[in-house]
């Protein structure tokens, strides 16, 4: 297989099967059903050595996903390609593909490809998450309907240049109009039939804008249960329990989301408000200013206020995630991390997350 297609007769089988199809088997089933055949991942890559899981590492139950963004910022992405961090995750989404009329793709090629090879040691299926919180207008700008036949192109090839193993659309607040839904189809008609995954990244503000056929196309839906307030609001708790509990609940409520499909995302940073803020704070710095902080989600300190997840928070939501389809962190590189070694802070909120199953 090359450019991570599967073989004809191999499509024709998933087809036969139903594999991919609505109604069908799930897709992350049909995946396994490849696996098993020899092949992982996005169309066929050899089986690698296994990676060496470390022996305090829980194991995520099946049916369980638990999705870490990883900013293309910050890091190089190879350096969070470790056993500690891979070993307690199911998926990874980059954040985010770079998107042009010509081209959807990623500065630094050489780092996905290193970081995609040594997840797959782990079973950790990566996807190319588009759109985020500052890209969202400009994926708006190509996916028009003149532009998306192009757009869905250029996507499916970086996929398949950097054996990916799906996409998460994560287009949000305004860019979510009519153009939205006919994306999704177009990127399900391409996916699904490879065993891909389609995922998304949802918020309560924009979810009368996502039609019913967009969101039963998605493999899984990631509320992201976090920002009730910031710099643009009075202090207040950001990502609350209580939030967390009444967002997914509405979408699979109201919105008609299955359970077992409908993702929790947490916050691994602080919104912070007063005379020394920054707005948005790692939950490392955080433990770095106040080294007790994993305690407790509220600091006031010196004028400044901090919001964030702690300990006791994240292990609660971590049973509301258990009763659904799992958990999303956005972001990986705001945990605390060794600079040098990379292994997980004592303190870690992906150690405690993992502790949590």
């Amino acid at each position: 297989m090359q450019n991570g297609l599967i073989p004809l007769a191999t499509v024709l089988m998933l087809a036969a099967t139903g594999c991919g199809q609505l109604g069908g088997v799930c897709e992350e089933d049909c995946a396994q059903e490849q696996g098993s055949a020899g092949t992982t991942g996005s169309g066929g890559t050899p089986a690698t050595t296994p990676g060496v899981v470390p022996a305090d590492v829980t194991a995520i139950p099946d049916g369980q996903r638990v999705v870490g963004y990883l900013p293309t910022w910050g890091s190089s992405l190879p350096s969070y390609a470790t056993p500690a961090i891979l070993s307690r995750l199911t998926h990874v989404a980059i954040a985010f593909a770079n998107v042009t009329p010509s081209a959807v793709t990623f500065a630094n090629g050489n780092d996905v490809r290193s970081f995609v090879a040594e997840a797959r040691r782990y079973n950790v299926k990566v996807l190319v998450s588009i759109g985020g919180a500052n890209g969202s207008d400009a994926v708006a700008e190509l996916i028009t309907p003149a532009n998306l036949p192009t757009f869905v192109a250029n996507t499916m090839k970086c996929v398949e240049d950097f054996q990916l193993d799906g996409v998460d659309v994560d287009i949000e607040g305004g860019a979510v109009n009519q153009d939205y839904e006919p994306l999704v189809v177009a990127l399900s008609n391409e996916l699904k039939p490879r065993g891909l995954t389609l995922s998304s990244a949802v918020g309560n503000w924009f979810a009368d804008s996502i039609t019913p056929t967009a969101l039963g196309l998605f493999d899984f839906v990631q509320v992201m249960a976090y920002d009730a307030c910031g710099s643009w609001t009075d202090a207040c708790p950001h990502s609350s329990l209580d939030l967390a509990t009444s967002q997914i609940a509405f979408w699979v409520e109201q919105r008609g989301v299955p359970a077992d499909r409908m993702v929790l995302g947490v916050p691994f940073y602080a919104r912070s408000w007063g005379a020394n803020a920054h707005d948005i704070v790692p939950y490392s710095e955080i433990l770095g200013l106040f080294p007790d902080a994993w305690q407790t989600d509220w600091i006031d300190s010196g004028g400044t206020q901090y919001s964030y997840n702690g300990h006791a928070t994240i292990q609660s939501k971590v049973e509301i995630g258990k009763a659904h389809g799992g958990m999303m962190i956005w972001d990986l590189i705001s945990d605390q991390i060794d600079p040098g070694t990379r292994d997980l802070g004592s303190h870690s909120l992906l150690r405690v997350l993992n502790d949590s199953y």
